[in-house]
């Protein structure tokens, strides 16, 4: 793990051509769904860096943000519930089906359902054998290659290519926008990148895995420690209620002032 600033230097801007990827396994001919940013190597990996640059920008993410509040309105209902009823609840099983709501609403263009928390757990909460596989792929990709060994399951590849191509379909052919992550994809297409379905779905899916488990966990853990700490709890409560007296609703500058 570098940590000296002059190496990190050399690592990230001078030698940068030797470390431009991270040597994950990748079999776009059996798995198109794994050749997403994280697994890409080389040259495939910087043409496609190249080409999701700006996806990434400011003001890009901030557009999301009515997409995400949106999401926690049914949050903020099925708690509620809990509170009121005085019911115990899976705080971590909660936050999957919110961090699914929003991932599908901002990476897929749609409502979340079960079918997709059904294949994110595939995805993310593989079985043994499918553990040791991935084991023995990152260990030896050549020979996993010829095995035909794969990240993500049929009906998974399946579901999500489905879900991406009939989106797509659907706004180029009424002309419909919506601002999330999907469309940032597509007007970079439309803007003469060459992106494929599959690449898309492969970007999408990406966004899906990286903010999936990670987010969930990490606001299960946040509510645990509220919950254990009342002063920390009254702490941040009077914070967001100071920060949104100077603005009119929950906005990404007023989460943005919130320290």
């Amino acid at each position: 793990m570098p940590v000296d600033p002059g190496l990190i230097k050399d690592v990230m801007v001078k030698d940068f051509h030797c470390f431009n990827d991270r040597g994950f396994y990748c079999n776009e001919k059996h798995d198109p769904l794994s050749a997403h940013l994280l697994n890409l190597n080389g040259d495939k990996w910087k043409k496609m860096r190249s080409k999701l640059t700006s996806a990434f920008t400011p003001l890009k993410v901030k557009s999301m943000f009515d997409t995400v509040l949106a999401c926690t309105t049914q949050l903020l209902s099925g708690l509620e519930e809990y509170a009121s009823g005085k019911v115990v609840f899976d705080a971590d099983e909660v936050m999957a089906r919110f961090t699914t709501d929003v991932i599908s609403s901002c990476a897929f263009g749609f409502k979340s359902n079960c079918e997709l928390k059904k294949y994110g757990d595939e995805i993310m909460r593989p079985p043994m054998i499918k553990i040791m596989l991935l084991v023995l792929a990152e260990m030896n990709q050549n020979l996993a290659k010829r095995l035909g060994v794969t990240r993500t399951t049929s009906n998974a590849r399946s579901f999500f290519l489905n879900v991406i191509s009939r989106t797509i379909a659907h706004r180029e052919k009424v002309g419909a926008t919506r601002k999330d992550f999907l469309q940032i994809l597509l007007d970079l297409k439309n803007e003469g990148q060459s992106l494929t379905t599959r690449e898309i779905t492969a970007q999408a899916l990406l966004f899906f895995v990286a903010g999936f488990e990670t987010s969930a966990s990490t606001l299960t853990f946040c509510l645990y420690e509220l919950a254990k700490h009342p002063a920390i709890q009254k702490r941040l409560r009077e914070e967001i209620k100071n920060v949104l007296n100077t603005h009119t609703h929950v906005c990404y500058e007023a989460v943005a002032e919130m320290t």
